[in-house]
């Protein structure tokens, strides 16, 4: 093999540097939600109407499994957290009154049978451990770390049947999922099944084949709305200053940069709401921004490694 002179190499960077940027296509399929912070946890009862829960955001726009089609019955969510606790806030419509038959009395043991009208959380957070939270209306409980279901999390559960709606509530000590502080900014990952009398009616994020696949999860962000367009947008503002402190005169007269320096005149429109039809939209923007910054950085990292 003829070795590589230095020179070709320090000619190929820009074309690798664009490499770098066409290789991850980013689109509106994963989902965004937000988990506010709260200084006054709810109750868990299944009864949403605890204070908490009026002004915080909902999710939606569950589909089908292994489909892009929507699901049929309406379920929404909500997340808030305070110091110690994730908590969760489900609200699943049904097409006809629940069967009151369907709610037993007798407690059930955990990690026993989790029955229909049940609900699977997956969350991972930044550490990158899959754990699946799954109850029921009757309140079985079933939770594993990965496939691993001898992890027993320090969570809880409940859920009210009025009518043709299900109501849930669940409650987690992050302690249990190894977080010792929620960070605003920070992304998890996260996806809600929703399963109905006979099988699975709804995904939250889009999913093919098995639910334990945290590629295929949606986005949780750390803290409101507000909180996080203001840490995101600070934080890619002085990596874009940054880099045009250092860089900014060769990044103009490159020719195969020039694609890559555009990233820097579309910062204000990603962060301008009303450029972007949905929020889904709006962070894949984002997204590939960020995606554009990194194939700069990476570009410039190697190109001081090889002429220092």
């Amino acid at each position: 093999m003829v070795p590589i002179s230095k020179k070709k190499w320090m000619s190929a960077l820009p074309l690798i540097a664009l490499l770098l940027l066409t290789q991850t296509s980013f689109s509106a399929d994963k989902p965004v939600a937000y988990c506010a912070f709260t200084d006054k946890p709810p109750v868990i009862d299944g009864d949403l109407s605890d204070a908490c829960w009026k002004n915080a955001e909902s999710a939606g726009g569950f589909l089908l499994p292994n489909s892009e089609q929507k699901a049929v019955l309406c379920t929404e969510f909500k997340v808030l957290h305070d110091q110690s606790h994730l908590y969760l806030a489900v609200i699943a419509r049904e097409d006809k009154p629940i069967d009151p038959a369907t709610r037993k009395d007798a407690n059930v043991v955990r990690d026993k049978y989790v029955g229909k009208y049940s609900y699977e959380l997956f969350l991972v957070p930044r550490d990158g451990t899959c754990y699946q939270l799954v109850w029921d209306v009757n309140g079985s409980r079933y939770d594993g770390n990965w496939l691993d279901g001898k992890w027993d999390g320090r969570w809880q559960a409940a859920s009210r049947i009025e009518g043709d709606t299900v109501t849930s509530e669940a409650s987690i000590e992050l302690s249990s999922l190894g977080v010792s502080a929620m960070e605003p900014g920070t992304q998890w990952g996260l996806n809600l099944i929703r399963n109905g009398e006979k099988s699975c009616v709804g995904c939250w994020s889009p999913v093919s084949g098995a639910y334990h696949n945290p590629s295929t999860f949606g986005t949780l962000l750390i803290g409101s709305r507000e909180v996080n367009w203001k840490v995101q947008g600070e934080a890619l503002q002085q990596r874009m200053k940054t880099l045009l402190a250092l860089h900014g005169g060769e990044i103009g007269r490159h020719p195969l940069l020039r694609p890559l320096a555009a990233c820097m005149q579309i910062d204000n429109e990603v962060r301008e709401k009303a450029a972007y039809p949905d929020e889904s939209a709006r962070w894949a923007a984002f997204r590939q921004l960020d995606h554009r910054m990194k194939a700069l950085e990476v570009f410039f990292e190697w190109k001081q490694k090889l002429n220092p």
